[in-house]
């Protein structure tokens, strides 16, 4: 057998087994393998996230970008790997050791003319780290935009207290982003989003093939 078609293979038989959606490695493994297909009935923890428009539009978001005189910073939109922080509170399930995806939620910012207010992108979790300002900076320094004040705001300029950084990677931006008033229909239910909301898997379908549509 051709060495594509032997994986194709192993990917099918794979995809039969119960342990396909039971096992969150191995789903984390085939959709990695498979991206930007997505195994929709996986059990991956699944969140949307809120994210600042100025974060996400040189973290994934190029439409927010377009909107500004200098675009978005080149050398950091084209990694495929990127870091974003945020407090720990209110985290929806997110802690050391969990992956994931995660469902961008760009909130509202007058300074964007359009392309704010809704769920823009899904992102691979691959990793969650707590730990000081410092310390993740120096780790992550690399992998974001943010500069250690950034970080340090989130602490409210306390250098001992710790703040959360997700590693993600593999960002779609979806075709036709999910407007926020469409959300309670879809999740069944009234939405604050004032920090990560778990949904199911079924609900997760349900956004990612919206958002994924092409617009007619």
């Amino acid at each position: 057998l051709e060495p594509d078609y032997s994986f194709c293979l192993q990917i099918a038989e794979t995809l039969n087994s119960e342990e396909a959606t039971k096992n969150v490695q191995i789903a984390a493994v085939l959709e990695r393998s498979l991206w930007p297909a997505k195994i929709v009935d996986a059990e991956l923890l699944t969140l949307v996230v809120p994210i600042q428009a100025r974060w996400a539009q040189d973290l994934f978001d190029e439409n927010l970008a377009n909107q500004l005189l200098f675009g978005s910073k080149t050398e950091v939109a084209l990694k495929r790997e990127l870091v974003y922080y945020r407090t720990k509170r209110g985290n929806g399930g997110l802690k050391p050791g969990v992956i994931g995806r995660i469902l961008w939620y760009v909130s509202y910012d007058r300074s964007f003319t359009s392309g704010t207010q809704g769920v823009k992108a899904c992102a691979r979790l691959d990793e969650v780290i707590v730990d000081k300002p410092d310390k993740l900076f120096r780790q992550f320094r690399t992998l974001g935009i943010y500069q250690k004040n950034d970080l340090m705001k989130l602490t409210n300029d306390d250098p001992n207290k710790e703040i959360m950084a997700l590693r993600f990677s593999d960002t779609k931006l979806f075709d036709r982003p999910i407007e926020f008033q469409e959300l309670p229909e879809i999740l069944g239910k009234k939405i604050a989003l004032r920090g990560p909301l778990k949904i199911s898997a079924e609900k997760f379908a349900i956004v990612y093939n919206k958002g994924t549509q092409k617009h007619n």
